[in-house]
């Protein structure tokens, strides 16, 4: 079983700092809240699904900290 944690508890750090911040804490997951409820601080659906580059940074942002997506 791995830990996760939904990164909107620390939506106003940028990703590459809530990512290092929950790393450092042993988290090895993340959820990411992407609109409604949760909000999108983190990742804005509409950006990324209309750019293949920024799809990739998002992506190379949570892995260069080790972590998954849940």
């Amino acid at each position: 079983m791995k830990l996760g944690v939904m990164t909107v508890l620390l939506g106003n750090l940028s990703l590459d700092d809530t990512l290092k911040y929950l790393k450092s804490l042993g988290v090895q997951q993340v959820e990411i809240g992407c609109g409604g409820f949760p909000g999108k601080a983190h990742c804005n659906p509409e950006e990324l699904l209309k750019d293949d580059k920024k799809i990739a940074e998002f992506k190379n942002t949570i892995e260069k900290h080790g972590l998954e997506i849940a």
